[in-house]
């Protein structure tokens, strides 16, 4: 069967006629998506691929075994037919034409799928599928090397998208040239790779020496340390000289291709433009991070791989793309495209993706969004290109974001990406939200819960490879950093918590302080070891948490933050923290010995969860009070005394509790929510639980 596929494909000219079954993709429909019915019968496409060149790419593109199933199923007596499922590619209407939601005005991409009828029943079992898109010959993502049907397509040939890209972004993207902008603060090194394409010679050049360099900078993954070629104090000398580029690993070689194919001359690498053993040069670059990559005129992202020997994925091979003509009367007033002989011209490809959600999802878990120094990277960089996993390129920038196909687009409707996803594919507005001082906390939030579950190779590395998020954020709203936090919103923010590590009802004993980074505060996320389960809180609602309250609450009072003080062994935020220590005035109160959970349950910093069995020597601290109808809700912090210190405690866990009010009284006597503790007297209103005696401690 594949030398007879082979041959009709030799045969069959890209301008022969299809068969009606594959006109019907021509045919004007208004819905996102449709479903009709391809050929009746696995029997019906082969005999069709003789006169089709879409139903022979169809029967190659499908899956040997399918075939071979749907072929037994027919001589068994089983009927068998092929559907093909459309989904349109999503434009947004404030920022296109409306003409881009039309069917084939840009591009559209489906999949085929071989069906055998069950026995006894109307049920229709799918075999096997192809994924399919296909644009308009004529139209302006055809034109693409990416859509031609030449039989190699080079990565010289598809850089010209690359160039595309940019020369739009800097002469059209008003959003990219007044986007936020931090100082600017060049690198001291770059890496100048020359300007000849035959002989490349490679050295490190400091940027005093040249005028306002325009610069590419990579974001990847290490992987093995060791294996990174790195400067080093021993070979600083070496490299200002001479880089040998036979000795760069893949991915850092692709990096100098791509940088040479768009006409720059120098080129950024965190390994060999930082001397690694030196501390002092470390902590100065990586303060300077966030203008870095800002600053750079792209970010090459090698989003496909997981160490720096696995390359950009420049030699991916695509298979040409089809190009058929489908008759198709034209309209008055169209903009179809057509030819004289009224026939419509079209692309079509196989494709990996189904449709955009699922498109959009799989960009955001490409590995190089595991590693938590890319976040920064990608958060900052004004534009950048990912080299993905399939080889296809990805452009972001502050207007746009594409894939190289074009089925993937800025301008998805809001509620059909995933939280996760949403900072890529949604960019225009990813900063403007921050001006809104009510929403900024909750972007940050949404920032950490990015942030937290990425992988470090050095721990240490986990609050300077925020440094130029925090930088931006407080360029942006005018706020304080906190050592993760912000100090306008500080009693909201202290109220993280630990997701359970297990979940059981088993009796525990509270955890000990050693069981947290102790080279941070407790009161901060990053004392938490284990600090990808680390859950915030929202200034208003908390969405698919663990939190008790996930409704709206109002803020009707919160503890005084009266000092912070944060200080560094050098430069703040990329070395060491010598002290962390905030001082409050609020309300606190001891448990009593015998606490029992009923409808919540503790969560201490260790991640356990459980009941209070012995006598502890734990308080609580109100942190805010919230409001939601006739109820009240209490965050509070679980604190411990540390030692011969007076009036000084840790964080060691996070609890909510909650009150109805009745005729204005609280039905509680002294209880406050379900948390018993001990009082002189009983405490029956709200405002008689305010008027309670507040302390000034240090939290450390």
């Amino acid at each position: 069967m594949e030398g007879q596929l082979d041959l009709l494909g030799r045969y069959l000219s890209s301008n022969f006629a299809v068969c009606p079954c594959c006109a019907r993709l021509a045919e004007p429909d208004q819905d996102l998506d449709r479903e009709f019915e391809h050929h009746r019968s696995i029997s019906a496409l082969f005999n069709s691929c003789h006169r089709c060149a879409l139903c022979l790419k169809f029967l190659q593109w499908l899956p040997r075994a399918g075939i071979q199933e749907a072929l037994e199923a027919a001589q068994a007596g089983l009927e068998t037919k092929l559907m093909v499922r459309l989904h349109k590619r999503r434009g947004n209407v404030n920022n296109y034409l409306e003409s881009v939601l039309k069917t084939w005005e840009h591009l559209v991409s489906g999949r085929l799928v071989l069906c055998s009828k069950v026995r006894t029943t109307e049920n229709l079992n799918e075999l096997c599928s192809v994924r399919f898109a296909a644009c308009v010959k004529e139209g302006r993502l055809a034109a693409r090397p990416f859509w031609g049907c030449a039989k190699k397509l080079t990565f010289m040939t598809r850089c010209r998208l690359i160039r595309n890209w940019l020369q739009e972004c800097r002469a059209n993207h008003t959003d990219c040239l007044a986007g936020p902008s931090l100082e600017i603060k060049l690198p001291v090194r770059l890496i100048d790779i020359g300007q000849s394409l035959e002989h490349i010679s490679m050295s490190l050049v400091s940027v005093t020496e040249l005028d306002s360099p325009r610069y590419v900078a990579l974001s990847h993954c290490w992987g093995d340390p060791n294996l990174v070629l790195s400067t080093t104090r021993a070979k600083v000398t070496e490299f200002n000289h001479h880089i040998n580029i036979g000795a760069l690993p893949q991915t850092f070689r692709d990096a100098v291709t791509i940088t040479q194919a768009i006409n720059v001359r120098y080129l950024w690498i965190d390994s060999l433009c930082i001397v690694q053993d030196d501390p002092d040069d470390w902590a100065q670059e990586a303060a300077k991070m966030a203008s870095v990559f800002q600053n750079a005129y792209l970010t090459i992202c090698a989003a496909g791989a997981r160490s720096c020997k696995e390359g950009c994925g420049l030699s991916t091979q695509f298979s040409p793309a089809v190009h058929v003509d489908i008759p198709s009367p034209a309209k008055e007033n169209s903009r179809d495209s057509r030819n004289a002989a009224g026939l419509r011209q079209l692309c079509v490809r196989r494709s990996g993706w189904r449709e955009v959600l699922e498109h959009c999802v799989a960009v955001r878990q490409f590995p190089i969004h595991s590693r938590g120094w890319i976040f920064q990277e990608t958060l900052l960089s004004r534009r950048a290109v990912y080299f993905s996993p399939e080889g296809q390129f990805y452009w972001q920038c502050c207007s746009l974001f594409e894939s190289e196909d074009g089925i993937l687009h800025s301008g998805i409707p809001d509620n059909t990406v995933p939280s996760s996803a949403e900072r890529l594919c949604q960019p225009s507005d990813r900063f403007d939200k921050l001006q809104n001082d009510e929403l900024a906390p909750n972007i940050w939030n949404e920032w950490m819960r990015d942030y937290f579950p990425r992988e470090f190779s050095v721990k240490q590395d986990r609050l300077p490879a925020l440094a130029g998020a925090i930088a931006l954020y407080q360029k942006i709203t005018g706020d304080v950093p906190v050592v993760g936090m912000w100090k306008r919103h500080l009693p909201l923010q202290l109220g993280w918590r630990v997701r359970s590590l297990r979940q059981n009802d088993s009796q525990l004993n509270p955890p000990r302080y050693s069981q947290k980074d102790a080279s941070f505060p407790s009161w901060s996320f990053f004392s938490i070891k284990h600090y990808g389960g680390v859950e915030l809180r929202t200034s208003r609602q908390q969405v698919n948490s663990e939190y008790m309250f996930d409704f709206e609450c109002d803020p009707v009072w919160e503890a005084s933050i009266l000092d912070i003080q944060v200080t560094w062994t050098g430069k703040p935020l990329v070395s060491a923290l010598r002290e962390g220590i905030i001082t409050t005035r609020t309300i606190i109160r001891p448990l009593n010995s015998t606490y029992e959970a009923t409808n919540w349950q503790i969560a201490f910093d260790s991640g356990e969860v459980g009941t209070l069995v012995s006598p502890v020597n734990l308080y609580f601290l109100l942190l805010r009070v919230g409001k939601f109808m006739d109820q009240f809700a209490f965050f509070q912090l679980l604190i411990q005394p540390c030692g011969r210190q007076q009036h000084t405690y840790r964080r060691v866990g996070y609890l909510e509790t909650s009150c109805v009010i009745q005729d204005t009284e609280m039905s509680l006597g002294v209880q406050w929510g379900d948390v018993e503790f001990r009082s002189n007297r009983e405490i029956t209103t709200f405002e008689e639980l305010m008027e309670l005696d507040q302390e000034v401690i240090r939290l450390i």
